[in-house]
């Protein structure tokens, strides 16, 4: 066996622990191999067991001291690694070392590409499975600033951590913000421009008849688009988009031309139906064309509706022809909202429905913003129903004289069960929506509002500070570690308050008490410890009496803090540096070479 395969050998031997009973530090001196370029700064004799435990191969516990990018992942199990078995002791199953300098530190069990990418918690379906690894792993789709500070110290290293699994971390938004990002409410996996998903009739205008087979570009026209950059990324696959908000629907004229030229006014939905133009409402009932010279023409659903259903005879009351009120909706209509809508905004019925049918209601955003409560950010995309639930006791307040008018003439009782009329104050989210902190920010401050941090643009997108909003400014290492990491998770949902801020509520006291008060410990981490670096920045000066009052002088300037203050065994696995209490006199640290000849001579 030639030197190299030897050194290989033995290589294999360490890593699957295949050695006999020797221990690792009998080899400390020989080297299976150069360690891999990443790797070389550890590389030399005295290092192995910064990375190998005596007589064991690499951990992953020994890994993740370095590749702290991976700590958080694998808490919460997200990810490969996050859902790996036993993760602690399988890294050097994939990235094993002592393989030379130029090795890559990916060991491919199947190939690179047999990889199972279900494995990450991500499935490739669709058109995904036909992408190469790096059309979505790019540095620029990284989002994580962890590896991103990485990258940013390695330039040319190659990783495939900090993606995100939204559409837009990928994927230029062709729709140019007008919709939503939650591309998958209408796109699949499988073929992006069918929209398999989508159906017209969730929106304010459902196609129906003849709508329904126009071309989408017949309604929605082309618009270049003047505002992307043109080295934007990810790229677009047009520079024009398809306009699909603010397309005018109200009236029929929005789209085709009047043939009438305004004799019959603009409600041609009164005569004609999508169907077909030709095809006219009131030649379905024969014998009403005489209504067409009268002050009140039949029009949409007044077409359809029975003679005696507003002429009667009711009851003993005879029929009526002449002299009916109908300049109002309410002359023949019960208003089927209950008094909810105020005459102040809304004069009649008209202004949010037409005579066609009583739904699809003709109230838009720009109504909305007439209201007491306009709607701003995300609220602007909520369907209707999700804010004015359907509330039955609603239909107990229609008046008694209502009822029975309605059952003289033998129409049914129609009542619009949706709540409009609030009771409580719409300024205030939790009249909508349940508080996700459980009232942690309202035990000491009833009026806080929660749109003191969160934006109705988003619940997700804050306001809020630490620095500026909080009494515990982020600084040093604090100002990077991620809000779960101090706002754990709960039963009632994450814990804001209260909240301790002495050190130790968080971190463990690694001198195990030694400095604390009688009294308290608050302050005592700070005063020797920055939030910097706990062991490389200090404040700690052993010639200064507000720390200590014995100073270094002489020799003892020079000795190495373990010369003095070594570690103890406190407890079973359990060890600490001792630095109270600790002797002043010589004695306590030297021995005496004069064997107490001078003992005599103390004062």
């Amino acid at each position: 066996m030639d030197f190299l395969n030897w050194r290989y050998a033995l290589l294999f031997l360490i890593v699957f622990g295949l050695l006999p009973t020797k221990t690792f530090a009998e080899f400390n001196l020989i080297s299976p191999g150069p360690l891999a370029q990443p790797h070389a700064f550890v590389e030399g004799e005295g290092n192995c067991l910064k990375c190998h435990q005596e007589g064991k191969q690499v951990v992953g516990g020994e890994c993740l001291t370095c590749h702290t990018e991976l700590q958080e992942r694998i808490r919460q199990t997200k990810g490969y690694h996050g859902r790996l078995d036993q993760v602690a002791d399988r890294c050097g199953k994939c990235h094993p070392d002592h393989a030379g300098r130029t090795f890559k530190l990916i060991h491919w069990e199947k190939g690179k590409e047999n990889f199972s990418h279900e494995d990450t918690g991500y499935s490739l379906r669709g058109g995904h499975a036909k992408v190469p690894c790096a059309g979505c792993h790019d540095i620029r789709r990284i989002k994580d600033s962890i590896v991103r500070e990485i990258l940013a110290k390695n330039p040319g290293k190659e990783t495939y951590l900090g993606l995100t699994t939204a559409c837009a971390s990928c994927h230029f938004d062709e729709h140019r913000g007008q919709l939503s990002a939650t591309c998958e409410s209408c796109h699949d996996e499988n073929e992006w421009k069918k929209a398999q998903k989508f159906n017209h009739r969730t929106t304010r205008f459902p196609l129906v008849g003849k709508h329904r087979p126009v071309p989408c570009e017949k309604c929605h026209p082309w618009q270049k688009d003047t505002t992307t950059p043109a080295k934007s990324f990810p790229t677009p696959l047009r520079k024009q988009f398809l306009e699909l908000n603010g397309m005018p629907f109200s009236s029929c004229e929005s789209c085709h031309r009047d043939v009438h030229e305004g004799k019959f006014g603009k409600t041609c939905e009164t005569c004609h139906t999508p169907n077909d133009w030709h095809e006219l409402i009131n030649k379905k009932v024969k014998g009403r064309e005489f209504h067409e010279k009268t002050r009140f023409p039949l029009r949409g659903a007044h077409a359809s509706v029975e003679c005696r259903s507003c002429h009667g005879p009711f009851g003993k009351t005879p029929a009526k022809f002449k002299g009916l009120k109908f300049e109002r909706c309410s002359d023949c209509h019960i208003d089927a909202h209950v008094g909810q809508l105020t005459a102040a905004l809304w004069k009649d019925c008209s202004d949010c429905h037409n005579v066609n049918s009583f739904l699809p209601v003709e109230f838009d955003l720009p109504d909305h913003m007439r209201t007491r409560y306009p709607l701003e950010g995300g609220h602007r995309a909520i369907a209707c129903p999700l804010c004015h639930a359907q509330k039955k006791e609603l239909a107990r307040m229609v008046p008694e004289t209502a009822k029975r008018s309605l059952k003289n003439q033998g129409r049914p009782l129609k009542v619009s069960l949706a709540l409009f009329h609030y009771t409580k104050s719409l300024q205030v989210c939790e009249t909508c929506h349940v508080d996700p902190h459980k009232g942690q920010f309202f035990q000491t401050n009833p009026v806080k509002r929660c749109d003191q941090c969160h934006q109705v643009t988003s619940f997700k997108e804050l306001r809020f500070d630490h620095n500026r909003d909080s009494r515990y400014p982020l600084t040093g290492k604090h100002a990077k570690i991620a809000c779960a990491g101090c706002h754990p998770s709960e039963k009632q949902g994450a814990r804001y308050r209260p909240i301790a801020f002495a050190c130790e509520t968080c971190h463990r006291d690694v001198h195990l008490g030694q400095f604390k008060a009688q009294t308290s410990s608050a302050g005592v981490c700070e005063r020797c410890h920055t939030t910097e670096d706990f062991k490389k920045k200090l404040l700690f000066d052993h010639n200064d009496k507000r720390f200590t009052t014995f100073a270094l002088e002489g020799k003892h300037s020079s000795v190495k803090c373990e010369k003095c203050h070594f570690s103890v065994t406190v407890a079973t696995n359990v060890r600490a540096v001792k630095y109270k209490p600790f002797p002043r006199i010589c004695e306590g640290c030297h021995v005496d070479p004069h064997k107490g000849a001078f003992k005599d001579f103390l004062p």
